[in-house]
């Protein structure tokens, strides 16, 4: 895996317009193709086109790893038939949660999730079980991690 700066949209905030996985990474539909090239050859991974919520912010709403995939409950039925015809092999869950930025409130692997402490227990079964980890309640100094 290579590395590279790279701008999307005017930000360098490229996380915002994707979600890696260790395949795939997901991206917004306004990605261009040079950038979808220059994301997919620097991760060596299939870029999917995707939107959630009808939003390019796919890294906000979502998150992955190569066991499954979480998605804020803004998606839409469309956008789920999309990932479905993906044919992906990865479980899929939508997290019934307020906290529906589910990119910015998980950060997870293929080995744990550190996740806002502020998910019910609920969507902190549904994290665990969907990504295939060991889930962490996690703050840091009185502020959530993400």
């Amino acid at each position: 895996m290579g590395a590279a700066r790279y701008i999307i949209d005017g930000s360098d905030f490229i996380g915002a317009f994707a979600c890696p996985t260790d395949r795939n990474v997901f991206v917004g539909k306004n990605i261009t193709n040079g950038n979808k090239k220059v994301i997919s050859e620097t991760l060596n991974a299939s870029t999917i086109d995707i939107t959630i919520g009808g939003s390019n912010l796919v890294g906000i709403f979502m998150r992955a790893n190569s066991k499954g995939m979480l998605l804020s409950n803004l998606t839409t039925e469309n956008e789920i038939h999309i990932l479905k015809e993906a044919k992906l092999n990865m479980k899929m869950s939508i997290l019934d949660s307020p906290l529906n930025a589910v990119g910015n409130n998980i950060m997870a692997n293929d080995h744990i999730a550190f996740i806002n402490s502020e998910y019910d227990d609920k969507s902190f079964e549904v994290i665990e079980k969907t990504l295939g980890v060991k889930a962490i309640r996690f703050d840091i100094g009185g502020f959530y991690f993400c």
